[in-house]
Order: structure tokens, then sequence, then C-alpha cells
């Protein structure tokens, strides 16, 4: 499976997952707009996390970035070294803004960024690391 579709599904099913978890509030006036959720699991539900987003990077060691965007002027920007990395940004919105660097071996990154003028700098150094970062406002 590539990289892009193992990441599209784990994406949106990290955000079904999260539309039952945190619902909108009926009034948002600026005091509470926006959530920021970010998963790091440790044991075996790192393991299983980064098995599933590394599958498709597992062919010849490469590292593999994928990079999403609906709306206007959003920007994304993925730095990765070493090997068997993946990452994906996703945003729907406006404004946002995406920084994902990966330092080191089979580490695993996705950064989900809902609504407008989200911004996220997730930084992963060291081998095997898995972290999810979701944001939405609403």
């Amino acid at each position: 499976m590539a990289a892009k579709s193992v990441l599209s599904i784990l994406a949106a099913a990290f955000l079904a997952a999260s539309a039952f978890a945190a619902p909108a509030p009926a009034y948002a006036d600026g005091f509470f707009d926006s959530l920021s959720i970010t998963v790091t699991p440790k044991g075996k539900d790192a393991v299983i996390m980064r098995k599933a987003l590394t599958a498709a990077s597992k062919i010849n060691g490469k590292n593999r970035a994928v990079v999403e965007q609906r709306g206007s002027n959003n920007g994304a920007g993925i730095s990765q070294s070493g090997r068997g990395n993946v990452a994906g940004v996703f945003q729907k919105g406006n404004n946002n803004t995406a920084l994902g660097t990966q330092n080191g071996n089979n580490n695993a990154l996705a950064i989900v960024q809902l609504g407008n003028s989200k911004k996220a700098n997730v930084t992963q150094t060291g081998n095997g690391k898995a972290q999810i970062v979701f944001q939405a406002g609403w």
C-alpha cells in the first residue's frame, strides 16, 4: 500500500474518532475556538502505530513524505534525515502552517490541521518515534 494511502486511512480514522471525543461547542465566541491534541503512544501502542504509519516506508528503507492541502495560504514543510521515516501533513482550511522534522530512523509522524490559522512545529529525534498531532478550530 502506498504511503499516501496508509497515512490517509490513519488520518481519516483518527479524525473520525476525534470527532466523537471532542465535539465542537454549540457557541464559540473566541474563548474556546480551537483544540490541539498530540498523541505520543508508548510501549505496544507506539509499536502498532509506528508499524501502521511506516508500512509503506519499509520498501528499500526510504523516507516518505506526503502533504495534502485543501484551502488557501497553507504552508507545510517536512525535513527527514535517516532511513525508514514517514511523515504526513493534512491541512483543510486557510492560513495553516505545519513543520515536521525527523532525525533518526523508523519514525512516524502525522500532522492534521482543520480550520484556520493553526500552527504546528514538531521534531522527532531518535529512533522508532511515533506521533500524531491533531489541531482543529471552530
